[in-house]
């Protein structure tokens, strides 16, 4: 996974992110994900963005085609820092079409990080997921993400770090729950554009 959020002019940015998502210990293909928005920087604590996500899914089984996914994104991210740890919240609104159907989706996500030494780094992260709106039938419930990863500064504006992130999905409608357990490498940069 590659994560960009890049300064370009004054408070304005770009964010840019690439995800490879591969399946069954990486033998086969699961999504590709492409995502790109704005940012504008509010203050030091406060950064405000809107874009676009293209997620194409893989067949994962004899009865389930490849699809295509668009979703459009306005999120608040706030940061604080609290002695050694770094608290940041994200509240993701998310708008998804996908084969003709269209949903809503509230994204909150809690992160904490703490620096281990000069170049190393703890992150932590919990992320639940409702359905809701006008077309939102079934379960409003829609997933939760937990994250843990340690990361290494590599620059002034890069990093990079691996992690495992417990994924459970509540269907909307029926009884498959899904259980996920991921491995996650990342590289983040922030270098100017």
């Amino acid at each position: 996974m590659y994560s960009g959020d890049h300064p370009v002019a004054g408070r304005w940015g770009v964010h840019i992110e690439a995800q490879v998502r591969r399946d069954s210990i990486i033998t086969k293909w699961d999504r590709l994900l492409f995502r790109n928005g704005v940012n504008y920087k509010l203050n030091d604590s406060v950064v405000l963005s809107a874009g676009h996500f293209y997620i194409r899914k893989f067949p994962t089984g004899d009865f389930s085609p490849s699809t295509a996914e668009h979703r459009i994104y306005e999120q608040a991210s706030f940061s604080e820092n609290s002695g050694a740890w770094t608290l940041g919240h994200r509240v993701r609104f998310e708008q998804l079409f996908e084969e003709g159907s269209y949903q809503n989706r509230l994204r909150y996500r809690f992160e904490t990080r703490r620096g281990l030494s000069r170049s190393y780094f703890l992150r932590l992260s919990a992320e639940p997921q409702v359905r809701f709106g006008f077309n939102s039938r079934g379960r409003t419930f829609d997933q939760l993400r937990l994250y843990s990863a340690i990361g290494r500064k590599l620059s002034r504006y890069w990093s990079m770090e691996t992690g495992y992130m417990y994924q459970y999905i509540v269907p909307q409608f029926g009884n498959v729950f899904q259980s996920n357990h991921i491995l996650r490498i990342e590289v983040t940069s922030k270098a100017p554009l």
